[in-house]
C-alpha cells in the first residue's frame, strides 16, 4: 500500500474533533452523576446532623432520587426521538446545575428534596446520552467488542 493511500485511509477514519469532546463531554457528566449518588448515602450522618432529622427521613432523599431516575429511563427514547442531541446534552447539564444550587442553597431539608430530584433529572439523562452516543459513533460492533470484554471478566470476591 504506498503512503499517500494510507494516509488518505487515516484521514478517513480519524475521529473530528467534534465527536471527541462530545465523548469527553457525555463521560464528565456520567462522572459527575456516579461522584453524586455515591456522596449522596456518604452523607446521611452529616445531613442528620446538620438538619436535626432522623435515618427515616434522610432516606427520603434516596428513595424520590431513585424513584425519578426510574421514571425517566423508559421516556429516554421518546426524548431523543424528539429532541436533537445537542438539546438533551444542554438540558441534562441545566438540570444538573439547577439541582446543584438548589441543593447548596436549601437551609431546610424539605428544599433538599427537589434539588435531588432535579439533579437526578439531569444525572440520568447525561448518562443515557453518553451511552447512546457511544453507540452511534462506536456502532453495533464496538457495542458487541465492549460487551463481549466484561462478560469475560470475572467478578473479584474477596
Amino acid at each position: 500500500m504506498s503512503a499517500t493511500r494510507a494516509t488518505q485511509q487515516a484521514q478517513n477514519t480519524a475521529i473530528p474533533r467534534r465527536v471527541i469532546g462530545a465523548v469527553v463531554a457525555t463521560g464528565i457528566m456520567s462522572f459527575c452523576g456516579v461522584i453524586v449518588e455515591t456522596a449522596m448515602n456518604i452523607t446521611f450522618p452529616a445531613l442528620m446532623s446538620h438538619f436535626g432529622i432522623g435515618t427515616s427521613s434522610v432516606q427520603w432523599m434516596t428513595t424520590l432520587y431513585l424513584l425519578v431516575v426510574a421514571s425517566i429511563t423508559p421516556l429516554s427514547a421518546a426524548l431523543k426521538r424528539r429532541f436533537c442531541s445537542r438539546t438533551l446534552f444542554l438540558c441534562a447539564n441545566l438540570l444538573f446545575l439547577t439541582g446543584l444550587v438548589i441543593d447548596a442553597l436549601a437551609p431546610v431539608f424539605p428544599l433538599l428534596l427537589p434539588g435531588r430530584d432535579v439533579q437526578g433529572l439531569g444525572t440520568i439523562n447525561g448518562s443515557q446520552h453518553a451511552l447512546i452516543l457511544l453507540l452511534i459513533i462506536g456502532g453495533m460492533e464496538d457495542l458487541l467488542t465492549l460487551a463481549a470484554l466484561l462478560r469475560s471478566q470475572k467478578p473479584q470476591c474477596t
